[in-house]
């Protein structure tokens, strides 16, 4: 199952979701980050290492990059349950 932890910050923090979107599709780099979510790169990289103490995911890893673009969506998609509610997988269709 994917990991419920790079979801919570998404949902009360959309600006560090934009901010992990933007890095990756800026070619990570912080400069371009900045310039196209019209932030200081030390704002993009302040978002994306906020990003990381909420959610224990680096982006500069292809696991916490991963985690952190596809979590939000597959949150919105209902993949997530919450614990103890007895749904152990992710429902297929």
């Amino acid at each position: 199952m994917f990991p419920q932890a790079a979801v919570g910050p998404a949902a009360s923090h959309p600006e560090l979701s934009l901010a992990v979107r933007g890095f990756a599709d800026n070619g990570f780099s912080l400069t371009a980050t900045g310039r196209a979510l019209h932030l200081h790169p030390d704002t993009a990289k302040y978002r994306l290492n906020r990003r990381w103490e909420l959610s224990g995911w680096d982006v500069h890893t292809w696991h916490g990059l991963a985690a952190s673009l596809l979590g939000p969506g597959l949150a919105q998609a209902g993949a997530f349950r919450p614990a103890g509610s007895g749904v152990e997988e992710v429902p297929t269709r």
